[in-house]
């Protein structure tokens, strides 16, 4: 139960980074690397603990399974913002959000097995189904180029979780967070050093004045997402290993909460956050909220 109520702590907090995310992808910050390779920078702090002995006891395959759940979750953040540049925030989270349980289900199965219960069955589907009926556009149509970096972006974020379990259950939490920020890390030192004009990019003036303007905004959003990311990792430590795309559907509660802030900020905000659809993204919060009941009957 507890596992459940930190997952959703972590979805609401993970709502206030997306809003944030739209804001500095809708023109302030125009390279969707930048955006993951200073969340790779600030993941990094988390080697402060390592002289405090919370990287003790890690075997070297809990360190490898962390390592790939830190650069699969990267990949999939890089594909996750290059839609956020130009896509509607509630959409497009919920495109990915409502993919991730089915991968993540699918690859439950695979490394851990499943017993699924039928009210574990009913609380899945109405999560899946309330985040689908909010990821369309009016008349139902959405572009096959989104589909494809939504299903890609939805494909790694399901593995990073599965590989960040396996880490754990080899090892204590903090040991395995660690392993991850190390994959984190690899992937953001590799941008910087196998891509020359990337490197370049982010030295030029238009950058650095960038920089300055949206610097503040950018840290108290990785910030909170580093609270949130680590409120995630804490609930798959916690639940059964079969009940990950259970943790991942309540992923919906997240949507449900950026509708409501995108909603507010519309008015403010008309051209960045606009009011499409909203009696379906309605609609599909009510599903939510019946699908969460279920979960809290298990």
């Amino acid at each position: 139960m507890i596992g459940y109520i930190i997952a959703i702590s972590s979805y609401f907090f993970m709502a206030v980074v997306t809003v944030i995310d739209k804001f500095l992808m809708s023109g302030k910050v125009s390279d969707p690397k930048k955006f993951v390779f200073f969340i790779g920078v600030l993941t990094s702090l988390v080697f402060i603990l390592i002289p405090f002995g919370f990287f003790q006891g890690i075997t070297l395959g809990s360190f490898i399974w962390g390592f790939l759940g830190g650069i699969t979750r990267m990949l999939a953040t890089w594909a996750l913002f290059i839609l956020l540049q130009k896509g509607d925030a509630s959409r497009v989270s919920t495109t990915i959000g409502g993919m991730v349980p089915l991968f993540s289900l699918l690859l439950t199965f695979i490394f851990f097995g499943l017993n699924l219960t039928p009210i574990f069955f009913l609380a899945f589907s109405l999560l899946i189904i309330g985040s689908l009926v909010a990821s369309f556009k009016k008349g139902g149509k959405i572009s096959m180029r989104e589909v494809g970096i939504s299903a890609i972006s939805a494909v790694l974020f399901s593995a990073s979780f599965i590989f960040l379990k396996e880490s754990f259950l080899g090892a204590n939490f903090w040991a395995s967070l660690i392993a991850f920020a190390f994959g984190v890390a690899f992937f953001s030192i590799s941008l910087f050093i196998f891509d020359k004009k990337f490197r370049e990019s982010l030295f030029k003036k238009e950058s650095t004045e960038m920089y300055k303007k949206v610097g503040l905004l950018f840290l108290v959003g990785q910030l909170l997402g580093a609270g949130a990311g680590i409120l995630q990792n804490l609930s798959i430590h916690m639940v059964p290993a079969k009940n990950i795309a259970l943790v991942n559907a309540l992923e919906g509660s997240k949507y449900a909460f950026i509708f409501i802030m995108a909603l507010l900020l519309s008015t403010k905000f008309p051209k960045i956050f606009r009011r499409e659809n909203s009696l379906q993204k309605i609609v599909s919060i009510i599903i939510i909220i019946i699908g969460m009941y279920f979960v809290f009957k298990l």
